[in-house]
């Protein structure tokens, strides 16, 4: 480098290398300079003398490198551009488009455009329409700003969906930790009453004072508690009817509904519950000049409250009680009837059963007495299994008389105390008691295992929720087979040939032949030495018989 120094001691003898862009001193070891990016331009000659800049342009917001290096005209411009600038610069040209329509200054504007780099950068935009990004990012704008524009106009201006862009807004409102204020009612008055001015001609002098006295009813309506959960189109156009017709003004509510958009039972409804209040009952002087410090409740917490009051006199009337009654009184007689005679029914079979009938002999025909008999036999067999106190000794004993001896089995006598070794070790010890053993369990763990009445029926309702299509399933099925039974073909099985062969030979033949003992086996070679004089007189010797 000609003409440089070192700062620390001042030597002219400096190294620069130019693969790392340091310049060190010789003499101290100084780096004097270690960078590559310059700020300064430098241009070079071409093939065909046009000038080109050396190096590249790179923004301070660019993500990464421009790989084409700019080539400069005549005008000195640079044709290379990154694809997050072009996207940018669109989207900066669409938002201050739809500004422009809805005629919002440069500070919402340049506010929108920052939503929408804040948006761009956390990749919220992908997956999404442009235009809904645009418009959601003004909309937050005129959220934050407390603009008279409703979600309603960028719908229009768009064409998008109302929903989709209300669905796009809440997403970006809180992916990117925007706390966007409640929308206060009052901001949209002037912007109505000057729509209606237009839309009735009234007179301008009268304008100021319908949007004062609108004011004021919407300030009211606030403090009762009525625009929270609402639209504030609705309480607008109800403030403003009530202001109309309060000033003198003749307005209908067809007039109402064209210019706030919205139906003729919301307005009805937000003048019903304003009605309810303590400011409904005033007159207009004591309105327009008393600021009741009271609030009255929220419109739901009053409905609720009604409704239970009617609840509660319908059950205090003296009608409604004794029809219940007689209801009740109703239904636990057939309840009452009901038990009695399943529990007369099973009275006669328990005597009829235990006792038997001795005295009707002559009129009990021969099945009847055969049924008889055997339900006296089958009741003294039970009687006898339950008296016998140790079963299981009998009945092993029983199963060594049908036991087959070593005679019989041709084994010697040292190996016939096999099966008492068996019998011995399946015989038990202690013979059981038929009594639980509930040593180690306290009572409250008991209680805890058996269920209660409310218990029971509960989860057997819902099982039976569970289980209702099942059940209306096999109700079903079980009416289809009532009404049409299905007919059991009987299945008649095919008799097989028997085998006939004179000779061994043509018998084994004919079984290889039906079936096939392996697929790994020659059947080919296998009969040909079938076919083998040898075999054959070997065969030929074995009785078939």
């Amino acid at each position: 480098m000609f003409g440089a120094t070192c700062n620390q001691c001042g030597s002219t003898e400096l190294e620069s290398d130019p693969n790392q862009g340091a310049t060190v001193c010789t003499k101290c070891g100084h780096v004097i300079e270690e960078n590559l990016i310059v700020s300064e331009l430098q241009f070079e000659e071409g093939s065909h003398g046009a000038a080109n800049l050396i190096g590249r342009m790179v923004s301070n917001d660019a993500n990464y490198k421009s790989l084409a290096a700019g080539t400069i005209g005549n005008n000195l411009s640079v044709n290379s551009r990154e694809s997050r600038e072009i996207t940018l610069e669109n989207a900066k040209r669409r938002i201050k488009s739809i500004g422009q329509q809805l005629r919002l200054n440069n500070h919402c504007v340049t506010t929108a455009f920052n939503f929408y780099k804040m948006a761009l950068s956390r990749r919220l935009t992908y997956g999404r329409r442009q235009n809904n990004v645009y418009a959601a990012c003004l909309y937050m704008t005129c959220r934050i700003e407390g603009t008279s524009h409703m979600l309603l106009d960028l719908s229009d201006v768009t064409q998008v969906n109302i929903f989709e862009l209300g669905k796009t807004y809440l997403k970006l409102s809180n992916a990117l930790c925007i706390n966007i204020p409640p929308i206060d009612p009052c901001i949209y008055i002037v912007r109505f009453s000057n729509r209606l001015h237009k839309l009735i001609g009234t007179d301008a002098s009268k304008v100021r004072d319908i949007e004062l006295t609108a004011l004021r009813l919407v300030q009211r309506m606030k403090r009762d508690w009525i625009h929270t959960g609402r639209r504030p189109s609705g309480l607008c156009g109800s403030a403003l009817l009530v202001a109309c017709r309060l000033n003198g003004i003749h307005c209908n509510i067809r007039d109402i509904i064209k210019i706030v958009q919205v139906c003729e039972t919301t307005i009805r409804k937000r003048l019903a519950e304003f009605g309810d209040t303590q400011t409904g009952r005033l007159t207009l002087d004591e309105f327009m000049t008393v600021d009741l410090e009271g609030e009255d409740d929220p419109p739901c917490f009053k409905e609720a409250r009604k409704r239970q009051k009617l609840m509660l006199q319908e059950l205090e009337s003296g009608d409604q009680a004794s029809k219940f009654e007689s209801e009740i009184s109703k239904f636990q007689k057939m309840i009452d009837d009901k038990l009695e005679s399943l529990r007369s029914e099973k009275q006669k079979r328990g005597r009829s059963a235990l006792e038997g009938n001795d005295t009707d002999d002559e009129v009990i025909t021969e099945d009847n007495a055969v049924d008889k008999i055997i339900e006296h036999e089958t009741a003294d067999v039970l009687t006898r299994v339950l008296n016998d106190k140790d079963t299981s000794t009998t009945v092993l004993e029983k199963l060594k008389e049908f036991r087959p001896t070593a005679k019989s089995l041709g084994l010697g006598t040292n190996r016939s105390s096999g099966l008492e070794v068996i019998l011995a070790e399946t015989t038990p010890s202690q013979p059981d008691d038929g009594e639980l053993d509930l040593t180690g369990i306290d009572d409250e763990e008991i209680d805890s295992y058996l269920l209660n009445d409310k218990e029971r029926l509960s989860r057997e309702d819902l099982w039976t929720k569970v289980n209702s299509e099942y059940l209306q399933e096999q109700d079903k099925a079980a009416e289809e087979e009532a009404e049409h039974p299905r007919v059991k073909r009987k299945q008649t099985k095919r008799k097989r040939a028997p085998c006939v062969a004179t000779t061994a030979n043509e018998a084994v033949e004919t079984m290889l032949h039906e079936k096939r003992i392996s697929s790994k086996i020659n059947y080919q070679v296998l009969s040909a030495i079938m076919k083998s004089d040898l075999t054959e007189s070997i065969m030929n010797d074995i009785d078939i018989d």
